[in-house]
């Protein structure tokens, strides 16, 4: 071999790699911190050898953070070697998505004919077949504009039952309230007081009338005495019955309930 090609031998040896993905910031060598680098091959020729400590090598040689999702945390997506962050409005299928920027339970449903795996990946909560479908006034869900399930809208009306045991039409829990001429119950759903069977709605729950954080009927102080549980020391009250001590007594002029009958206490005898 004469000299001319001993010359360009040689020069080759010390060229980074043609790819240049595995050189660089990325590249290690024993004389450079070699003792961090990862490898996947004990062999100096294999450029995998030369990436750094936390990076991967891909099937062209290239080192990079990540091959597949799985690499990445906090629901980002390995894309062309690098973890991004997913979106819902990047123009890509990535992440959960089941279709470009929908579906997976963090993006919007996705419209007819886009790929699903369940109705939740749908606008019209109906999946067939992997592909969404349109709305209808016969899929058994609420949706595209109707009123209730499979009617209302472009459906035929809403016929209100109050006795279908069912949440449906304007009632505001199970047969009961909205135009049901039936009360719901105390703990069930409510709109307004004639929503309730005790005619008290509070924070959209009805509560008794012993519980509406409010002295009326028979009570004798908040939610306490007359027909309502007995009230505590201190409390108001109009006869022994109405306090938990059995005493209720003057206390500056007001009847309150007392522990012991040191002032002048009522019978109601």
């Amino acid at each position: 071999m004469n000299k001319a090609w001993l010359v360009v031998a040689a020069f080759a040896l010390v060229l980074p790699p043609a790819n240049g993905g595995c050189g660089g910031s990325d590249f290690t060598s024993e004389g450079q911190g070699g003792a961090g680098a990862t490898s996947t091959a004990s062999s100096g020729g294999d450029p995998c050898a030369q990436c750094a400590t936390g990076k991967l090598c891909d099937p062209m040689g290239r080192c990079v953070d990540c091959l597949t999702d799985s690499a990445c945390h906090n629901g980002e997506f390995c894309g062309q070697g690098d973890c991004q962050p997913t979106s819902c409005a990047d123009g890509t299928k990535n992440g959960a998505e089941t279709d470009v920027d929908c579906g997976g339970g963090e993006c919007s449903g996705c419209k007819p004919g886009e790929v699903c795996q369940q109705g939740t990946d749908c606008k019209s909560q109906v999946c067939e077949a992997m592909k969404c479908k349109p709305p209808s006034c016969e899929d058994g869900f609420q949706n595209g504009g109707e009123a209730g399930v499979d009617c209302g809208g472009q459906c035929p009306p809403c016929v209100r039952s109050c006795t279908d045991g069912l949440k449906d039409g304007d009632e505001t829990d199970i047969d009961c309230g909205g135009g049901c001429p039936v009360g719901c119950a105390d703990m069930q759903s409510c709109v307004v007081g004639n929503d309730c069977a005790s005619g008290f709605c509070i924070a959209t729950i009805c509560v008794s009338q012993c519980a509406n954080g409010v002295a009326d009927g028979s009570e004798t102080d908040v939610d306490c005495g007359g027909d309502c549980p007995t009230c505590v020391l201190g409390q108001t009250c109009a006869c022994p019955q109405d306090c938990i001590t059995g005493l209720c007594c003057d206390n500056a002029g007001t009847l309150e309930c007392q522990a012991d009958s040191g002032g002048s206490c009522t019978s109601c005898m």
